[in-house]
């Protein structure tokens, strides 16, 4: 998970006030397009008597990284970019096959955990 700490100024300068922010991603690799909810409200099963207080409930967006559909795994770095990889181009011998001859350094280096989750 990734985790920034991060200091607000209130307007008078007097107190300072520390929050984390939290970013949890849904890391998606099925065959076929994504179809389920992407925030909190497609989720809830509101039914019609409340409908009139959906606005009173946050609706948070989720964070969907969806493997099969990344164009470009150029913006990815180290393991993470080869076990993105792997999802993305396991049943295409031969992209796969490039994948891992275009991004040889970051191979050689692979701890055994990483091999052992693709």
């Amino acid at each position: 998970m990734f985790q920034t700490d991060t200091i607000i100024m209130i307007p008078d300068n007097t107190q300072k006030v520390n929050f984390s922010l939290h970013f949890l991603p849904v890391i998606y690799w099925g065959e076929d397009p994504w179809d389920g909810a992407k925030n909190l409200h497609e989720l809830l099963d509101i039914p019609p008597e409340l409908a009139q207080y959906k606005d009173k409930i946050l609706d948070y967006r989720i964070n969907l990284l969806e493997i099969r559909s990344i164009e470009d795994l150029e913006h990815y770095h180290g393991e993470f970019k080869a076990f993105l990889g792997f999802l993305k181009y396991g049943k295409e011998k031969s992209a796969l096959q490039k994948f891992v001859s275009d991004n040889e350094a970051i191979f050689r280096s692979i701890s055994p955990e990483s091999v052992q989750a693709m």
